[in-house]
């Protein structure tokens, strides 16, 4: 008959960021991901220096991930009127929700802050083949809500046992399956198991699961007590320092 096994939980959760210095993004073709950073025109053209170019068509996503909010913000703005336009799109693409559109000198009155809370912000620049301005400089950051931890507890589905090397844990919400399989995992207690491996299971199509599971060079012999120390790291959108969290359960 086998026995089961009371273990206590120390759960540490280190949060890390993306904590870069501002970078300068000339407009072309391309999707970035950082939280913030200063967007300007091509500056393609060689004479005179620091316009843009004729027959331009680009587009530019700003897409920090899932739950942000961009907000996009001119320090300049100046392109031929009508002619030569900046449109804005709330999402990943330019079949996206549609914020608004500028040309002109804007620089007496700059537009008002632009906000996407899609996830993404797309821009698109379209210019005709006569008379290039200066073009725009503006700076863009990031919001996101602060993520509540995850909660760890032994999965009743299947529990650790004496003779077992391999048993089941449950977070009370999907863990992102990359952090899962970098986590750390070490017994205390008398005479403990050392962990293996720690593999994910049952990752959905966002690569992200409830369970994991822990493996053991040796199976739990004695009837006592242990506590399971586990840290974890989950990267965030935000801007911040790394932060730690410890959480204690009795299971």
């Amino acid at each position: 008959m086998s026995k089961r096994i009371l273990i206590f939980f120390v759960f540490s959760i280190i949060f890390s960021f993306n904590v870069v210095s501002q970078s300068t993004f000339p407009m072309k073709d391309t999707v970035v991901a950082e939280c913030d950073g200063i967007h300007t025109d091509s500056d393609a053209k060689i004479f005179p220096a620091g316009q843009y170019n004729a027959n331009e068509d680009f587009t530019f996503s700003i897409c920090p991930g899932t739950g942000a909010t961009v907000y996009y913000t001119f320090t300049s703005f100046y392109t031929e009127s009508l002619l030569d336009t900046l449109t804005f799109f709330n999402g990943p693409n330019i079949l996206s929700p549609r914020l608004g559109q500028y040309s002109g000198n804007l620089n007496a009155t700059l537009p008002g802050t632009i906000i996407a809370n899609s996830g993404c912000l797309t821009i698109h620049f379209k210019s005709d083949g006569v008379l290039e301005f200066p073009g725009w400089i503006a700076n863009w950051n990031t919001y996101a809500p602060v993520v509540i931890p995850p909660t760890l507890n032994v999965s009743s589905i299947e529990p650790p046992e004496c003779d077992s090397t391999s048993f089941l844990i449950e977070f009370d919400k999907n863990v992102h399956c990359d952090s899962i399989v970098s986590s750390i995992i070490t017994f205390t207690g008398y005479n403990p198991p050392t962990v293996l491996n720690i593999t994910k299971v049952g990752c959905t199509i966002n690569d992200s699961s409830r369970f994991a599971r822990v493996w053991l060079n040796s199976p739990f012999v004695y009837n006592c007590e242990y506590i399971m120390n586990m840290n974890i790291n989950i990267f965030e959108i935000m801007l911040a320092d790394k932060i730690s969290l410890d959480v204690n359960e009795t299971v």
